[in-house]
């Protein structure tokens, strides 16, 4: 058998055995600059103007100009900038970089860089979409999904002599809460972007460059670093910075680091939906559960990235583990102006189990069996249809 020789790098055993690891924000590649991120000071407005003053030596300005072909992110309803032109949608928008080797000159000249903005009126809460009859802030109506799917007859079954009862249960954001802030290192070198970085999903950033740059695949690196937590927040969410930092280090011929501290991460990066859970139960005389009807209003922010898949996700789970014979289940995304919610661990599915499992609950309570004893009437099992 012909013998293939290679170069292998010498691994340095005493630092695996210490069990150190180079995060993102460890990487010093020679000529290193930096990158900070303007956002928006406004909730909902149209950008009349940007006022930057005259620059430091080695300080370059980043923005929607400099992407050579889309600029939007490809995940679902590919609705989202990567960098504002006209129009921002929620606090935090990123609207532009500013890059150098020095991040004291840049927080001075990002401090001094002047937006003037026309507000716009504001979409902040499901109840308020849900009343708009017009300016909504795409299209002609306030959701970016809506599903609905029914389980034996619901429609037949009637309320009168049987028992109802209904419940609203509401639920907040949630921050991930990873050890490590979101980072990501954009290096372009002979032709080539290379992105490290803090990520789940390395295939996202990866169609993200191919759509922003218009490059072939092969001009185009993604290398995951050691991600130091992630929860969902580092799936979709880092095609953005990814991309924020390519465009960096194309623009400047540096290595350029991105890295957001913990206030930069938790005002700018996605959160688990609130959510609105209505469920209404009909029981008969013997206390079996003969209908639910079941509605999911979720907040997706300002625009819509796996808001779907996430809504899905909590449509099916609502149900529980019980094996009701009817069942009507509805839900829909809104679209405000809040904060863009993503993946979160469960996807949807957390907000669902606490309603449902609340509901029967309250239920028990109401009836005064013990609530395991009232659950288990209802469980599915082997055969049964979902």
């Amino acid at each position: 058998m012909e013998k293939i020789s290679a170069s292998v790098k010498r691994f340095d055993f005493e630092d695996k055995i210490r069990g150190e690891a180079k995060y993102t924000a460890d990487l010093r590649p020679e000529a290193l600059w930096f990158a900070l991120t303007l956002r928006s000071t406004q909730v909902r407005a149209r950008i009349l103007k940007i006022t930057i003053p005259d620059l430091p030596q080695d300080v370059v300005i980043v923005d929607h100009h400099d992407i050579p072909c889309s600029n939007i992110v490809p995940i679902v309803l590919k609705d989202q900038p990567f960098l504002a032109e006209e129009i921002v949608n929620y606090l935090g928008q990123p609207i532009l970089l500013v890059v150098g080797p020095d991040k004291k000159i840049l927080r001075e000249v990002l401090s001094s860089i002047i937006v003037d903005y026309e507000p716009l009126r504001p979409i902040l809460s499901i109840e308020e979409a849900m009343g708009r009859t017009s300016d909504f802030i795409y299209g002609d109506k306030p959701t970016f999904a809506q599903y609905t799917y029914t389980k034996g007859n619901p429609e037949l079954i009637q309320t009168e002599g049987l028992t109802v009862y209904t419940d609203e249960y509401r639920t907040g954001y949630q921050e991930h809460a990873y050890l490590e802030p979101h980072s990501m290192l954009g290096d372009y070198e002979n032709g080539v972007i290379t992105v490290t970085g803090s990520m789940q999903c390395p295939y996202y950033i990866h169609d993200a460059l191919k759509a922003v740059l218009g490059w072939d695949e092969s001009r185009i690196r993604v290398i995951q670093a050691p991600t130091g937590g992630g929860f969902g927040g580092k799936e979709e969410f880092p095609s953005i910075i990814g991309v924020h930092a390519a465009l960096a280090s194309i623009k400047s011929g540096h290595p350029v680091q991105l890295v957001y501290d913990r206030k930069e991460d938790i005002q700018a990066s996605t959160k688990r939906h609130p959510s609105i859970i209505k469920i209404k139960s009909i029981l008969n005389s013997n206390n079996d559960i003969l209908l639910q009807e079941i509605d999911i209003k979720e907040d997706a922010g300002a625009y819509a990235g796996l808001s779907s898949v996430v809504l899905q996700r909590g449509i099916f789970s609502v149900g529980g583990v019980y094996n009701i014979p009817n069942l009507k289940i509805s839900g829909a995304t809104y679209a405000t102006n809040q904060i863009v919610c993503g993946a979160f661990r469960g996807f949807g599915g957390p907000q669902a189990f606490f309603a449902i499992e609340s509901h029967m609950e309250h239920i028990a309570d109401e009836l005064g069996i013990p609530v395991l004893e009232f659950k288990r009437r209802f469980y599915f099992k082997q055969g049964d249809r979902s």
